[in-house]
């Protein structure tokens, strides 16, 4: 009887739990809301879908919604290899699911050990919310052509 109890009161305990923890989202946004409300997502997962605007080296690019202000984050594809985001043609649509990180792209250098060239930091220089990329997908191609990264957390 009492370890029906104890069962019934961890159970009762672990959903309570898990109903107060904040739960990762898994609605695809725009880049322009994720950017409306950008503080409310460090340290999350998100979903976010927009079109490759500018492809900063071998591994990010800026992602972009479509709107007038506010419209554009950084990505970055930790464990995609060299090259990976070349391989996302400017202005294709495209899919990122990662965490948003809010840090000064020096220290982002330092925790990934990268080396990015002096005009590359210099743009990046005053950027300070990012999107590490767990996984990126074409919307031209469909998942199967995604582009999963490593999480370099």
């Amino acid at each position: 009887m009492a370890s029906q109890w104890l069962r019934g009161g961890l159970i009762g305990s672990l959903i309570a739990a898990a109903a107060a923890a904040p739960a990762a989202s898994s609605e695809v946004m725009d880049v322009e809301t994720l950017r409306d409300d950008i503080e409310q997502h460090v340290g999350q997962s998100v979903t976010v879908r927009g079109e490759v605007s500018d492809s900063l080296d071998g591994s990010a690019f800026t992602l972009e919604g479509g709107g007038v202000v506010n419209d554009e984050i950084a990505v970055i594809m930790p464990g995609a290899g060299q090259g990976a985001a070349a391989g996302f043609a400017e202005n294709s649509t495209v899919t990122v699911s990662g965490t948003v990180r809010q840090v000064a792209v020096i220290e982002l250098e330092r925790e990934l050990g990268w080396d990015l060239n002096p005009q590359i930091e210099a743009e990046l220089e005053d950027v300070r919310y990012f999107i590490i990329a767990d996984e990126v997908m074409s919307e031209r191609d469909g998942p199967s052509s995604g582009l999963a990264a490593t999480d370099a957390q």
